[in-house]
């Protein structure tokens, strides 16, 4: 697992790199607003106070997961490529990363308009707070929270 810097030259191409992946798979117009469709305005997203743990294989980015502040907590961003949607290298980084948050806030918050997600998300121990209409340019999306108490997968001492 790596934290990303975009003052690093090979992670901001790498960054480059994810963003043409999920541009052509649709996953930018799936996931983001449209003002980050743009590649400048997408690596806004990543810069600090945002952190970000990616992993990577030979094609590239395959999982990034963000935090950005927010109040006492943070918000939550995920992305994994396609082809290891269905992965185990997921769920060990998504534990891996949410291990290490965990450490140092007690909750996190997302949004997700995807409503296939969900049963995901509650099966790590997610709450599913409310359907929001029109949050996402005109389309509802859930807000979800998962507090360090409820994940399933939480290292004892964390």
């Amino acid at each position: 697992m790596i934290k990303l810097d975009l003052d690093n030259n090979a992670h901001s191409m790498l960054l480059q790199q994810m963003w043409a992946t999920m541009e052509q798979a649709g996953d930018i117009e799936a996931g983001f607003m449209s003002d980050s469709h743009i590649i400048t305005r997408f690596f806004e997203i990543f810069r600090p106070p945002t952190q970000c743990f990616i992993d990577i294989d030979d094609d590239g980015i395959f999982f990034a997961m963000w935090f950005a502040p927010f109040l006492s907590t943070m918000w939550q961003g995920l992305w994994f490529r396609e082809d290891k949607r269905r992965s185990k290298a997921v769920l060990k980084n998504m534990t891996e990363v949410l291990n290490e948050i965990f450490i140092h806030i007690p909750v996190i918050i997302a949004i997700t308009k995807k409503p296939d997600l969900l049963e995901l998300l509650r099966n790590l121990g997610y709450d599913i707070s409310m359907a929001i209409p029109e949050i996402y340019e005109g389309n509802t999306g859930w807000l979800v929270q998962l507090h360090r108490n409820r994940f399933k997968y939480l290292k004892t001492g964390a």
